[in-house]
């Protein structure tokens, strides 16, 4: 209901009901979770290693650090080897630290571990470089810094098969 009293000379009330229980109800709002979903977190950086697993952590998934690209390839196939492949590959990207496209290749070509999601979190000066990411492999790529819920609603995106990339190239980087 929407209503308006007024009396002139002074004022008038505007006024309105409404019931939020309609809109709580969530029979037709698909459920949005990564719980139980498997993240391997990659990144040089303990700090933002731990970081990425904090925030995995919180939407409860299972996540599992990386340091590196041989330790990457190694979890990876252990997973596979195993029977506990992971879901997601987050990799924290730097210029002096894990090559995320070579890497993303590598995963690709490798039959027992190519099913896993490679999401890249990176500066748009990295992202630029790879303009090629379908080529790749990678999934998803977001620019730095990346705001918790963002990164939620990409890997909610990357579960359901959608391809996220957001980047802009930088003006330093574009064609005259």
């Amino acid at each position: 209901q929407i209503g308006l009293e007024s009396e002139p000379g002074k004022g008038s009330t505007f006024w309105f009901t409404i019931w939020p229980e309609k809109w709580l109800q969530q029979e037709d709002t698909p459920q949005r979770d990564l719980r139980g979903a498997r993240v391997l977190i990659a990144a040089v950086s303990s700090e933002d290693r731990k970081m990425l697993t904090k925030q995995a952590l919180s939407w409860e998934m299972l996540p599992n650090e990386a340091e590196n690209e041989k330790q990457v390839l190694e979890m990876l196939h252990n997973g596979a080897q195993w029977g506990e492949q992971y879901d997601l590959l987050v990799i924290d990207a730097r210029a002096t630290g894990i090559d995320a496209f070579d890497l993303s290749r590598t995963i690709k070509a490798n039959q027992s571990i190519a099913s896993v999601r490679v999401v890249v979190i990176a500066t748009p000066n990295y992202l630029a470089h790879g303009r090629a990411m379908g080529e790749t492999g990678i999934s998803a790529s977001l620019a730095k810094p990346v705001r918790p819920s963002r990164l939620y609603d990409c890997l909610i995106d990357v579960m359901k098969n959608e391809r996220v990339v957001e980047f802009q190239t930088p003006p330093s980087l574009r064609a005259a």
